[in-house]
């Protein structure tokens, strides 16, 4: 389908005045947001003040989202919700017919706004892109407008757009003001292969929002950076980083020592108001839930002995760490002898499981007792793990072992400090000069349940502290009940290995730079419910009407940690973090470098499938590949890379022994003395490069790559132009070989 007709057809589907504030404005003439008042929404044809009954509410509902998804006539079941939130609803639809697949959904809010919808038919999308990127972002920023004209904040100059492979393109508009994003508000559309809108999805796009009338006086950013090192300065802690092992089969782990970033990225974020430089709490609700309890341990069977069978030195070896082991029975009576526990003596043990952990530190094994106590008729329950060889218990859990209350804390006969006096008094009881080591500390995520001050115990955390720094892998937890001082709860953690040392360690200062010195450092907004005394309330449901404000803030914006002795920015796994800002895509000629060139269909697709990139503008077909740009094509196109190689060029025979391993024929390639040698044998090609080449060329993967070339030098260099022709043809191979690949088979493309 041309693009011309897409946009036609496109247009002439979402022409029809929306239902959506029919009675307020034409919905070809958009509502601009304006400083200073508060961005208008299209207006319900029913007064706002008369409730519509939800049969009512339904019906204009569906007849909304019908505009957007289409002739409905195919489904022949729907199904919906009504959500009230709090006096503002919002209704689910969901379309699915039992004869096919295709299915439809939408979310409609109470005055008539399409905040979702979306529509999937088997089959429906080609294989490869009949569209560009910029036929992509047109048609999607057509659609958001015609949803709701009110999208003023929204532009093509601040979109990203994204090519999924199988789905199509995801273009996303971000809110701008004044030069500044706005934090989470945005809107994203999906766009098929062939120019479809598939999804739609704006409910993160703010409504009610009220503007400022002027712009503000915002800090410099030297300034913030100040702010930011002094009032919300990274932590320097001990960190655990894991990493699989693949000759063990096991996770090992290494400490480093790290500064880890203020407060959770996601919740209780902290940030730098960029007008007064003081900091603000950013509060997002969020749902509280119970833990399960662990699954029962599992007794093992029993054996016969032989003393015919002999031991080997490893197995001798456990036998004889075994005898230096507690019994359970010793283990059980560790647990029984804390009266803070109240196990009775009438509470019989299920089961006890001795397992054997290996340390992912320093390969140290340790030995721990699993014993459940449980009875069933009176609804007793208790489970804890003892260390096997030291005696110490490393968690206890109890249910039904004493009466529990929730009730207002003024109502208990213990207070908080004499909960945690307790606490304190049984750590040190039970593990000594270890819990020297720990502080009292706080984390929001494992406090207890608290509603209006009603409460069943008080929890108390405690982490490690080493040469000054947190360890926050070994934490104490302990849940007291304040009527008797009885322990429900304890977890503890204690990493038994060797820890890096604090000298040398970047200060707090220097933390900073090293993070502003990879991380863009500028203002941006964040949308408000309220702004009071430090603390800002994030709205739970961004697309209710009820009036919200913009708040410019500094901040720390991309989450990691920063290695305390180098300054490099690490990722969760102890790697080095890839830092990519957000960048816009830019509309316009690319490539003008290919004018002319055989490559520029094949580049041209796989640029809008996001494979290939280009340098600046242009694509520099002539300048030679290096193993590792060949590598990232192949990732981007969905294989997995068969090899680590470097920033040196590849070459023509090389790179096609690289595709064929990505494609999974490795084990064929070492059979060169069974391919026939290609080009007639007038190439120029490496013995042990036969099987790769000829396999190529048998797959039409050198389709393009050597044009005119009867007796081509497979020796030499492969250039940007030649790599991206093969990964093309690879593309286009996969898609049309159901058989080998499992996919669906490609539609013909024109460039």
């Amino acid at each position: 389908m041309k693009k011309k007709a897409l946009v036609l057809l496109l247009s002439a589907a979402l022409a029809a005045p929306t239902i959506i504030g029919a009675a307020a404005q034409s919905p070809d003439d958009p509502v601009s947001a304006v400083p200073g008042t508060a961005v208008v929404e299209p207006v319900a044809a029913v007064a706002a003040d008369a409730a519509k009954p939800d049969d009512e509410l339904l019906e204009d509902a569906i007849k909304s989202a019908k505009l957007y998804i289409g002739n409905t006539v195919k489904f022949d079941e729907v199904s919906h919700q009504i959500v009230d939130l709090g006096g503002f609803k919002v209704v689910y639809l969901d379309w699915s017919s039992s004869e096919s697949r295709e299915y439809a959904s939408a979310v409609v809010t109470e005055d008539g706004v399409l905040i979702r919808c979306s529509r999937h038919t088997p089959g429906e999308q080609p294989a490869m892109p009949e569209i560009t990127k910029e036929d992509a972002l047109m048609l999607a920023y057509e659609f958001a407008m015609k949803v709701n004209p009110a999208f003023g904040l929204l532009s093509t100059e601040h979109a990203t757009v994204k090519y999924q492979r199988y789905s199509g393109y995801s273009v996303t508009f971000y809110a701008m003001h004044n030069g500044c994003i706005i934090d989470s508000c945005y809107v994203q559309v999906s766009v098929n292969n062939s120019g479809k809108i598939t999804e739609y999805d704006a409910q993160e796009f703010v409504r009610g929002l009220k503007l400022p009338a002027a712009p503000e006086s915002i800090i410099p950013k030297e300034d913030a950076k100040k702010a930011l090192k002094t009032k919300l300065a990274p932590e320097l802690i001990y960190k655990s980083f894991y990493r699989f092992d693949d000759k063990t089969g096991r996770f090992k782990a290494e400490i480093k020592l790290v500064y880890q970033l203020p407060g959770d990225y996601n919740y209780n974020k902290k940030v730098i108001d960029a007008v007064t430089g003081e900091v603000i709490t950013v509060n997002r609700t969020t749902s509280k839930y119970y833990a399960a309890e662990s699954a029962d341990a599992i007794a093992g069977g029993g054996y016969t002995r032989s003393s015919a069978i002999n031991l080997t030195p490893a197995e001798q070896k456990a036998v004889e760490a075994q005898a230096g082991l507690i019994t359970a029975a010793e283990a059980d009576a560790k647990v029984r002898a804390v009266s803070e526990f109240g196990i009775p003596n009438s509470l019989p043990v299920d089961t006890a499981t001795l397992s054997t952990i290996k340390s992912a530190y320093n390969d140290k094994l340790s030995y721990r007792w699993a014993i459940t106590y449980r009875d069933k008729e009176e609804g007793k329950y208790a489970y804890a793990i003892v260390d096997a060889k030291t005696g110490e218990i490393l968690s206890f859990s109890g249910y039904g072992l004493g009466r529990l209350e929730y009730k207002p804390v003024s109502e208990f006969k213990y207070t908080e400090a004499e909960c945690e006096e307790a606490a304190v008094k049984l750590m040190q009881k039970l593990y000594g000069e270890k819990f020297e080591s720990y502080v009292r500390t706080e984390y929001q995520n494992v406090r207890p349940l608290s509603l209006d001050d009603i409460i069943s115990t008080y929890t108390f955390n405690f982490v490690r502290v080493i040469n000054g720094a947190k360890f926050n892998d070994d934490f104490i937890t302990v849940s007291v009940y304040p009527d008797t001082l009885a322990v429900t709860d304890v977890s503890f953690g204690y990493t038994d290995t060797e820890f890096p040392s604090t000298d040398g360690a970047l200060d707090v200062s220097a933390a900073v730079d090293a993070y502003f010195g990879v991380v863009e450092n500028g203002p941006y907004y964040l949308v408000a419910e309220s702004n009071k005394d430090g603390e800002l309330q994030v709205p739970v449901y961004p697309f209710t009407v009820g009036e919200k404000q913009l708040v410019p803030v500094y901040g720390y914006t991309f989450y990691c940690y920063v290695d305390a002795m180098t300054g490099e920015l690490l990722d969760y796994n102890g790697e080095p973090a890839e830092y990519k800002p957000l960048k816009f895509y830019s509309s316009g000629e690319w490539f003008g470098d290919l004018a002319g060139s055989p490559y520029y269909p094949a580049v041209k697709i796989l640029y809008n499938m996001d494979i290939v990139e280009a340098k600046e503008r242009d694509f520099c077909p002539n300048d030679e590949i290096t193993g590792e740009e060949l590598l990232d094509m192949l990732w981007k196109a969905g294989y997995m890379k068969p090899a680590e190689l470097g920033a040196e060029p590849v070459s023509l025979e090389d790179a096609a022994d690289i595709i064929m391993r990505a494609v999974g024929y490795s084990k064929i390639l070492g059979l060169s003395k069974i391919f026939k040698v290609p080009f007639g044998g007038k190439a120029n090609l490496s013995e042990d490069r036969i099987a790769a080449v000829a396999l190529a060329e048998g797959l039409g993967l050198l389709d393009g790559v050597l044009p005119g070339e009867d007796a081509p030098d497979l020796t030499a260099p492969a250039t940007r132009g030649q790599a991206a022709q093969l990964v093309y043809n690879l593309v286009v191979w996969s898609e049309s070989n159901e058989e080998v690949t499992g996919l669906v088979k490609a539609v013909p493309v024109e460039p």
